[in-house]
């Protein structure tokens, strides 16, 4: 089963590099507001409002992924309040999520090089690596999904108790981290039902239904009170429209990120923007790579991994159907795509392997798209913000100024700084670590009058509070206003 590429580093250099990328990241990109709205509204509190999503307010609870603000609270207990900390079981997900595909590759791709290249096509997205390198629950939902892909295949070859008590374990895993893998829980608990099925004459059935059973109730225990609570509070984030335009679009689009030469939303043909015909052209090449590859595997390990990762492809889309019509749960929508993306871009790797051992000149096309992909993901790679918050890319840079001019101007007063909306959480995050005894950070609602030393707005709310206010510093993602004495004062 294993290939000769097994003691091949080429793959582990690349995951090197991306592993310092998200370090770097992890290190220097500011806190995100769902990082911050964790820690207050449930990390800071006690470990039954962690498991439980418990929070007066119930709209939090979707805020609330569960195994990620475990994890959360158990580095600030260790390590302290530091972004760096807070960050490093996302890390430690991207190494498990890397090595298990990696696994999974490895069953039936002979070329190490080949091998690297399927990595890459499938981690050097920038919009992925954003959530490699926040504590959110995203990362470890993937690793969970990948671990559990990986030992499923092994149980569909051999049914082997252990191989079936991985992919339960892994399976929590991927659903504690975030709620999204439940439908993934429902394919795979199929699955397994009907392999169960296919081996009801072996020896020890009672022990892999036992243990199917007893697995699938303690995690249903363990998540079902947040998980009530996340249902009831009506704010997943979701989309109403279809799965085309909901799931597909918005997924192209994201990964887009800030390469601004592909081009997003400017209209092509009638109503049509680009983001949408990238994602026809994708959904037609991914079903004839898949449709053609069908006949050209023969490898019956290569033929089980294909066939599961189609199952998943077409049970996803029929679960966010069925689910969307019957109990109106919203669409997968940006960020949570990223987990049901993954079996389809492995599906489609795999087909790709199956197609170039037919056609070895295919091997110089994936030059091209190498380097494409690089392209890309040195455009769009960055140590400055998180796509999906980009505004917050400012906060510690913010700080840092002003800490330094209070150095200069050697004063005992700690000056205070009015944060606009989405911008506040992050810099309030570093307000009660890193910068705490240096400036005092407010919320703000800019159409009430309150005297600040400082504001920090973005530039399209400026030419309103200039009357107050002179520009101190411009920023990348607003601007450091301060406050005028006037002649009278």
């Amino acid at each position: 089963m294993w290939s000769a590429n097994k003691s091949s580093t080429l793959p582990f250099v690349l995951g090197g590099l991306i592993l310092i990328y998200l370090i770097l990241r992890a290190v220097v990109v500011p806190i995100t507001v769902d990082e911050y709205l964790t820690l207050r509204y449930f990390v800071e509190h006690d470990w039954i409002s962690v498991l439980t999503s418990w929070h007066p307010d119930i709209t939090h609870a979707s805020n609330n992924h569960v195994l990620n603000s475990i994890l959360f609270k158990l580095s600030i207990a260790i390590f302290g309040e530091h972004d760096w900390a807070i960050r490093l079981h996302v890390l430690a997900a991207f190494i498990v999520s890397f090595y298990f595909v990696w696994k999974v590759l490895l069953m039936f791709t002979p070329s190490a090089a080949r091998l690297t290249f399927y990595l890459g096509v499938i981690f050097l997205n920038p919009y992925l690596l954003d959530f490699f390198a926040i504590a959110r629950g995203y990362a470890l939902s993937i690793a969970g999904w990948s671990a559990a892909t990986y030992f499923f295949i092994l149980y569909l070859q051999k049914a082997d108790i252990r191989y079936l008590r991985n992919t339960l374990i892994w399976l929590f895993v991927a659903v504690y981290a975030n709620f999204s893998a439940i439908y993934f829980l429902l394919l795979f608990g199929v699955g397994i039902t009907i392999k169960l099925y296919q081996n009801r004459a072996m020896v020890d059935l009672r022990k892999h239904i036992l243990l199917f059973l007893s697995s699938i109730l303690v995690i249903a225990i363990i998540i079902g009170l947040p998980l009530y609570r996340t249902i009831t509070s009506h704010t997943t984030h979701g989309g109403s429209n279809s799965f085309f335009q909901d799931v597909v679009v918005s997924y192209v689009g994201c990964c887009i990120h800030y390469n601004h030469f592909i081009g997003r939303s400017h209209t092509v043909l009638l109503d049509w923007k680009y983001k949408e015909i990238y994602a026809v052209v994708l959904i037609v090449v991914w079903i004839i790579t898949n449709g053609y590859s069908v006949k050209l595997i023969q490898e019956k390990g290569m033929q089980i991994a294909h066939y599961n990762l189609i199952y998943q492809c077409i049970g996803v889309i029929i679960l966010c159907c069925l689910f969307f019509e019957l109990f109106h749960t919203p669409y997968p929508l940006n960020r949570t795509t990223l987990l049901f993306s993954f079996p389809f871009i492995l599906s489609f790797v795999v087909a790709l392997e199956a197609i170039v051992k037919k056609y070895a000149s295919l091997n110089y096309a994936f030059v091209l798209i190498a380097i494409s992909i690089l392209w890309h993901f040195m455009i769009c790679c960055n140590l400055d913000n998180t796509y999906e918050w980009k505004s917050e890319g400012d906060g510690k840079r913010v700080l840092s100024y002003l800490k330094t001019k209070q150095e200069e101007v050697n004063t005992y007063k700690i000056p205070t700084i009015g944060v606009e909306n989405w911008r506040y959480p992050s810099m309030a995050f570093y307000g009660r670590t890193t910068y705490k005894d240096i400036v005092k950070i407010e919320w703000i609602d800019v159409n009430k009058k309150v005297a600040f030393d400082y504001l920090y707005v973005p530039y399209d709310l400026q030419d309103e509070l200039l009357s107050d206010y002179g520009i101190e510093k411009n920023f990348k993602h607003g601007v450091l206003l301060r406050r005028l004495v006037k002649a009278s004062q």
